[in-house]
């Protein structure tokens, strides 16, 4: 909501920072007593790029985040839940940057849960092709606020048979970013434990190609 957009900035580059509004009846700030009451995004850059769909708009974090990184912990080629969850086991961080890539399988429903949160890759939802007529695609979905809201949901349709997503959270927010960034959504959370953990609706076969966890800094020095 009355996002901001920059475009005068020294390197060119269009920057674009909003308002993340509306935190529902559980509103995280008065729960844990802060003295505000909502929050900004991140600052995220915007490009003007051609997909199959035509001309979208992508939104990806800005480069700057990477002077956050205060520890990164990088896997490739885990072909099992047993094999994720082993990966990721000794990670526990508050603050976190994840990149996933993964090649999902048929209808299979993988849930990747960090910190306690659930975000969900494998229900239908619908996406507009060029021409305009909607068809069926896999999305990324993610409960808000303990069940206080609907569902967000986005689209995450395959390209070459892959899906990649990153996934920002903050201490009481999660933003969340489709194939490079042609779909995002932002939303308030609780997290509830500082665990990373994997999950699949059938067996324990899973395709992740690459998964880089970052841990971050507070940008507030002490």
């Amino acid at each position: 909501y009355a996002g901001q957009t920059f475009n005068n900035s020294p390197d060119g580059k269009v920057y674009q920072i909003a308002w993340m509004k509306n935190a529902g009846k559980k509103n995280p700030f008065k729960r844990f007593e802060l003295p505000f009451t909502q929050q900004m995004t991140f600052p995220c850059e915007l490009t003007l790029r051609t997909t199959a769909e035509g001309a979208r708009i992508f939104r990806w974090p800005i480069e700057g985040i990477r002077d956050l990184y205060k520890k990164s912990h990088k896997f490739k080629s885990l072909t099992t839940v047993s094999k994720a969850n082993k990966a990721v086991s000794g990670i526990q961080a508050d603050l976190v940057d994840i990149s996933i890539e993964c090649e999902p399988v048929g209808d299979e429903i993988i849930t990747f849960k960090i910190r306690g949160l659930d975000v969900v890759y494998g229900n239908s939802t619908k996406f507009p092709i060029k021409e305009g007529e909607m068809v069926d695609v896999k999305s990324i979905e993610f409960l808000n606020i303990e069940g206080d809201r609907d569902t967000i949901r986005i689209p995450a349709p395959t390209v070459h048979g892959k899906v990649s997503l990153r996934i920002l959270l903050d201490r009481i927010s999660i933003e969340m970013f489709v194939n490079d960034g042609v779909y995002a959504a932002t939303s308030y959370c609780i997290p509830t434990t500082d665990k990373i953990e994997f999950s699949v609706s059938e067996g324990d076969d899973l395709r992740i190609n690459s998964l880089v966890v970052n841990e971050l800094k507070s940008i507030w020095k002490k």
